[in-house]
């Protein structure tokens, strides 16, 4: 489940006023089972600002839902069975660990509107466990959302002994890897990188404008600005934290991209990294280069797949699809006259153009 952007299914915004609305309570009432409390513990008024950390008792969740005591104890013993929340009755506390994966802060300002919130929740073990798992959570978006959420909770230390680890006991080093040494694994499947102000690859793009010789030998004869997009595609909190959607190669392509299909403002700054995002910041760390994938942009705005989509959008630009347009951006071009060309020259791809048709194998990847 962890990950900034849950991909497993589409999400619907549930008030947590619908359970105090009046119609609401008036409807027949479930009976006592762990579904409907577990539904109360992720959408409850209890609830605060802190994703899944909030104060609350078992006495308390029993008569709001009007079951007996009894019951929703063994309701909640279910919950905690699988190991889906956890509460410390006695301070009256419930950690909901999952709920940060689906509830990500909007900004660091709102990480640091926290800070009132935590400290009024009781102190315990509970919290201090909840506390660090949260400030592992937010690594996966970056040192700043860290630094902010260390401000908010008054706590800088990192994980205490006695806090499992989530991530393998047996990890790659490095080098066996293929993964720089300043990339460090978060346990959840993310990578986060760690940039120092001036670094050759600040995907801010405020540091020196040439890779180091080291870089510079992988880096080849590619794009400048690809090793910038490579590092956004690893790491998508750093790219958003940089206001990567305003840099000037996302924002060309981006509007290539989304005129097929009447898209024509650009992401919010503040905008969740989604599969059109991501899709704009794969093809250019892919290797093509702007003007290439400006022109499938153009070249999409005539093509019959594309035409044909309904409420589609950047993320419909895959690889296969590109090849295609591209294939035919090659066949639809005349070919430049050579400098050195004999007086009678004819165009040798003059005759494929006026019958060509996409390559079988592209097709079949772009429907």
């Amino acid at each position: 489940m962890s990950g900034r952007i849950p991909d497993e299914g589409r999400y619907s915004k549930i008030s947590r006023r619908m359970w105090n609305d009046e119609k609401f309570r008036e409807l027949s009432a479930a009976k006592p089972n762990a579904q409907t409390l577990f539904q109360r513990l992720l959408s409850g008024p209890e609830l605060g600002c802190v994703p899944g950390l909030f104060p609350a008792r078992l006495s308390g969740l029993a008569e709001a839902l009007g079951w007996p005591l009894k019951a929703t104890d063994k309701c909640w013993k279910e919950i905690a069975g699988k190991k889906m929340a956890e509460a410390d009755w006695v301070a009256g506390l419930i950690w909901v660990p999952n709920s940060i994966f689906h509830n990500w802060p909007q900004s660091i300002n709102a990480v640091l509107g926290w800070k009132i919130a935590l400290k009024e929740m009781p102190e315990c073990a509970l919290k201090r466990k909840a506390i660090e798992a949260l400030r592992v959570a937010l690594s996966e978006l970056g040192p700043q959302w860290v630094e902010a959420f260390s401000k908010a909770s008054g706590v800088t230390s990192r994980r205490p002994s006695g806090i499992p680890s989530n991530k393998p006991s047996a990890k790659p080093s490095p080098k066996a890897s293929g993964i720089p040494s300043d990339i460090q694994d978060t346990g959840s499947g993310s990578k986060i990188r760690i940039l120092a102000a001036d670094s050759p690859e600040d995907l801010s793009g405020s540091g020196r404008s040439e890779p180091p010789e080291a870089a510079a030998a992988e880096f080849g004869n590619r794009p400048e600005y690809q090793r910038k997009y490579e590092l956004a595609a690893r790491n998508s909190g750093e790219f958003a934290l940089a206001g990567g959607v305003r840099w000037p190669e996302f924002v060309e392509v981006w509007r290539a991209w989304g005129k097929p299909f009447g898209i024509t403002e650009l992401p919010h700054v503040s905008q969740r990294i989604d599969r059109d995002i991501s899709a704009v910041i794969e093809a250019l760390a892919s290797g093509r280069t702007v003007a290439e994938l400006v022109e499938a942009g153009r070249l999409a705005e005539t093509d019959d797949y594309i035409r044909g989509l309904s409420g589609g959008g950047p993320a419909n630009f895959t690889a296969a699809v590109l090849r295609r347009l591209l294939a035919r951006r090659k066949v639809d071009q005349p070919v430049a006259r050579p400098a050195d060309a004999p007086a009678v020259w004819r165009d040798p791809d003059a005759d494929n153009r006026e019958n060509w048709v996409p390559p079988p194998e592209d097709l079949a990847g772009a429907l």
